[in-house]
């Protein structure tokens, strides 16, 4: 069994303690939350256009051009996925016809974890689809670091985006103040964004006033392989999820005992080069190793478990991406 990340009674108590804070105190009580949380308290919530201009010379042109390439290939994804949404004017019986009209949400917020590391390509695939849509007003809320600064890769990339409501406020408290408002941070109509288990609490407190992409769990990979030679690749993709946070979870499947044996191996090697240790030594207690007899029982493995992430490493991908039901994204091939 994987490890129990559930909230503690005390946790979910402050949880609701901060909702009623940030309803009745607003800017307030976002002052108060932090005082609670022994977090800087911070007076101008809404990122100036200075520290915009300023996270420019603080990233190196391989970081920018990494971003840039990202920005390209989510756009051009999600401009062809507006192509097929809408249904064109249809006679379904003589004089009745119908159609199907999508409109953009007006006012959408957007959660940015940034706590343990800024997950900036979290920022681009959620800004990306929403510009694309049409949405005219995006509210950012993203947690400070303990100097009350946002990171400047969050920041360039808000730039890149033409997105200037960027506000420094984390954790459940940024899902209240998006879903309630305050005197700094508008009441929106929707909220999407990943989080850890506190913001997954609060979007689930909220839901019935105002509509989320979905509760969220923890990270979560299935890597399957049967190819000696990928124990290295395996090994950093197990990783490079359970770095996430120390909830996070990893498992992989292979029918070669010998390939199971090689990538635990490798994983010794690799954390220890990780930059991230001290999250992965809790994490790794959730990774496991699953030795299959054959291709039918690696199927059902997912199709049971439905992974949030699942990676087919070999090229034969296809005898199991066709029988697979039940996963969030699946990565096939190199």
């Amino acid at each position: 069994e994987f490890k129990d990340s559930k909230l503690s009674k005390k946790d979910l108590n402050n949880i609701k303690k901060f909702k009623s804070l940030v309803i009745n105190k607003g800017d307030e009580g976002l002052k108060k939350i932090s005082k609670i949380l022994n977090e800087k308290c911070i007076t101008n919530l809404k990122v100036t256009k200075s520290e915009f201009i300023k996270a420019d010379k603080f990233l190196d042109d391989g970081i920018k051009n990494a971003i840039l390439i990202a920005y390209s290939n989510i756009k051009k994804y999600h401009e062809k996925q507006l192509e097929g949404i809408s249904i064109k004017d249809i006679e379904t019986t003589k004089g009745v016809r119908l159609w199907s009209e999508f409109r953009p949400i007006d006012i959408v917020g957007l959660y940015i974890p940034g706590g343990t590391a800024p997950l900036f390509s979290s920022f681009l695939m959620q800004a990306i689809p929403a510009i694309i849509s049409g949405c005219s007003n995006i509210i950012v809320c993203t947690p400070p670091d303990k100097n009350g600064k946002i990171d400047p890769t969050i920041l360039w990339v808000a730039n890149l985006l033409n997105i200037k409501n960027l506000f420094k406020v984390g954790g459940a408290q940024a899902i209240f103040s998006m879903a309630y408002g305050t005197e700094t941070i508008p009441k929106c109509l929707k909220i999407f964004g990943p989080g850890n288990q506190y913001v997954n609490e609060a979007k689930k407190l909220i839901n019935n006033h105002t509509p989320i992409d979905m509760p969220a769990g923890p990270s979560e990979v299935y890597v399957v392989s049967d190819d000696i030679s990928k124990a290295d690749i395996i090994a950093a993709d197990l990783l490079s999820q359970l770095e996430h946070s120390d909830d996070a979870k990893a498992v992989f499947i292979s029918k070669n005992k010998n390939l199971i044996s090689k990538v635990k191996e490798q994983i010794s090697v690799q954390i220890k080069l990780l930059s991230r240790y001290s999250i992965l030594n809790e994490s790794i207690t959730n990774l496991l190793f699953i030795k299959a007899k054959n291709d039918d029982q690696i199927i059902e493995c997912i199709n049971t478990n439905a992974p949030e992430h699942l990676i087919l490493l070999d090229s034969d991908f296809v005898k199991y991406s066709t029988y697979i039901q039940n996963a969030g994204s699946i990565f096939c091939g190199n």
